[in-house]
């Protein structure tokens, strides 16, 4: 009997475990990525929390997207600093870029879940725009919290991972 409760418990801790997601999105175009268009994906500006700064997030921001969008798309190049909107419109339309995908980094809370019990948290804000139309296709707010109870410790970036991939595939026409 004493097994079946410490069961119960281990499997109530494993699904108290899994980190939650939350996408907010806005369309402009009723058709979906094309996997032929050409993709470029800015570099962020490294992300905040209160006075803290940490750096590299913009990097790994832009390495989880590129992640996502290799699966779908044949050609994508990606920014080596972190521009303006306007001046990255036109350092992707120089490398013949499609579509433009334009991350900013709202909030970045890298805590020690596993023994503080404080939740990572990031908010990822992304304008995906069509530079021959000059429109703003996908606005997007993805938002991902690490549970509190964990036996290591994650970070942010953990987390992107699994919304980019989601929320990328989304745009390809895959998934609901």
């Amino acid at each position: 009997m004493k097994l079946k409760g410490l069961l119960v418990i281990f499997c109530m801790f494993i699904l108290n475990s899994c980190a939650s997601y939350q996408v907010n999105n806005y369309s402009n175009k009723e058709n979906s990525l094309n996997p032929d268009q050409i993709i470029f994906i800015a570099l962020p500006k490294d992300g905040t929390y209160g006075s803290i700064k940490y750096d590299g997030s913009g990097i790994k921001t832009q390495k989880a997207l590129y992640t996502a969008f290799f699966k779908h798309a044949n050609e994508i190049y990606t920014g080596n600093t972190a521009e303006s909107l306007n001046d990255t419109k036109e350092i992707a339309e120089k490398e013949g870029a499609d579509i433009l995908v334009y991350p900013i980094i709202s909030h970045w809370e890298d805590r020690n879940t596993a023994w503080s019990g404080r939740r990572d948290k990031v908010q990822v804000e992304i304008l995906v725009l069509a530079l021959k139309d000059n429109l703003t296709i996908y606005k997007s707010s993805l938002k991902a919290t690490s549970n509190s109870i964990v036996f290591v410790n994650g970070s942010p970036e953990d987390l992107l991972h699994r919304v980019f991939t989601e929320y990328v595939s989304k745009l390809y026409g895959n998934g609901n």
